[in-house]
């Protein structure tokens, strides 16, 4: 029973100290999201290079699945440019090591010259290695809206 009380007064205490570093997480999470959608709106190849995680998997309507060298050479050959790249009704959560963004995209580009407006929802993974978070996992699909 002592023990147990113990171990109740210890973890309640600890809770406190807790709840700083899942801000400090959530608030590098924001910042990286921000990051992404710049990057993407620029074109900033090497932002997205330190973003994405040498394993990335890419997968978005009306492309085929995308690896990081495929994900980033579509901005160093500027065959395709975004002229709008906002995200909305995010979702952050953490677990150890990894965390999961959902949320909603929208997005303007212009690919072979044609304007194409995208509307979908996402699932981004970010796992913490090396001392950084990266983007190990990006699905989209249609809003269906």
């Amino acid at each position: 029973m002592m023990l147990t009380l113990t171990l109740l007064v210890f973890g309640l205490l600890q809770a406190p100290g807790a709840k700083p570093e899942q801000n400090d997480v959530r608030k590098t999470l924001e910042r990286l999201e921000t990051e992404w959608n710049v990057a993407h709106v620029r074109g900033d190849a090497a932002a997205l290079d330190r973003i994405f995680s040498d394993d990335v998997v890419v997968i978005v309507p009306g492309m085929r699945v995308m690896t990081k060298a495929d994900a980033v050479g579509m901005f160093t050959s500027g065959r395709m440019k975004f002229e709008k790249y906002d995200t909305s009704e995010t979702i952050f959560r953490t677990l150890d090591d990894t965390a999961i963004v959902t949320g909603r995209l929208k997005r303007t580009r212009v690919i072979n010259g044609a304007t194409v407006d995208d509307d979908w929802r996402f699932t981004k993974v970010y796992v913490h290695r090396t001392g950084r978070w990266q983007v190990i996992s990006f699905h989209a699909s249609n809003t269906g809206s």
